[in-house]
C-alpha cells in the first residue's frame, strides 16, 4: 500500500521517537532501520523539510525529532513523503459520476480516508509503547518484558502420574 520510501520514513521516525532528544546520524538511523544509508539520508532530509525532524551540521550533527513523540502522528509522517489522496471527483472526468462518485472510486475513497483516520490516531509515541516485534526486541535492540507462555493445566491425577509417585489408589 505504502512505498519503501514511505515505510523507510516510518522507520526512521519510530527511531528518532525512540531517541528523542538526542542527535543521531544518518548511518545511525540507517543502521538501526535496516536502511541503506543513502536513502535513509534522503528520507531524514524530507522529515526536515516537512517540519517533523530537525538536522544539525558538524562532526555532532545529526537528525532529531522537531517535536514531541505523542505530538507526531503516523499520517504526519505518511503525509510528508507520500500523501494520501482522497478521491473528491470521477478520476475519469465522466459527467455522470461529476455528483457522486461511482461504486469502484467510491469504495477505494473509503479505504483512503479509513487509512487517514488509522494512521492519524496513532503517534510515535503509542507505536514505542507496542513491542515492535514477536520476540519483544525493541529498537534499541533490549528486550522488553514479556510474560511467560500459559502453561496447561495438569489435574492431580495426572500430576502424580507424570511425576511418578502414587497415592496408593488404583
Amino acid at each position: 500500500m505504502f512505498s519503501m520510501t514511505t515505510e523507510y520514513a516510518l522507520r526512521a521516525a519510530v527511531f528518532l521517537s525512540e531517541w528523542h532528544g538526542e542527535v543521531q546520524t544518518a548511518g545511525r538511523v540507517a543502521e538501526a532501520t535496516q536502511t541503506p544509508v543513502r536513502y535513509a539520508s534522503r528520507v531524514l532530509q524530507l522529515l526536515v523539510e516537512g517540519g517533523l525532524a530537525t538536522s544539525q551540521r558538524g562532526p555532532t550533527g545529526g537528525f532529531m525529532l522537531a517535536r514531541e513523540p505523542s505530538q507526531v502522528t503516523l499520517l504526519d509522517v505518511v503525509q510528508v513523503i507520500e500523501p494520501i489522496q482522497r478521491i473528491r471527483s470521477c478520476p475519469l472526468g465522466l459527467p455522470e459520476h461529476a455528483e457522486n462518485l461511482c461504486p469502484l472510486h467510491r469504495a477505494m475513497d473509503t479505504v483512503a480516508k479509513k487509512t487517514e483516520a488509522t494512521l492519524g490516531a496513532l503517534t510515535l509515541a503509542d507505536v514505542m509503547t507496542q513491542q515492535v516485534v514477536p520476540l519483544g526486541i525493541s529498537i534499541r535492540g533490549g528486550k522488553s518484558t514479556t510474560f511467560p507462555a500459559p502453561q496447561p493445566e495438569i489435574d492431580a491425577g495426572e500430576r502424580d502420574h507424570a511425576s511418578g509417585s502414587s497415592n496408593g489408589k488404583h
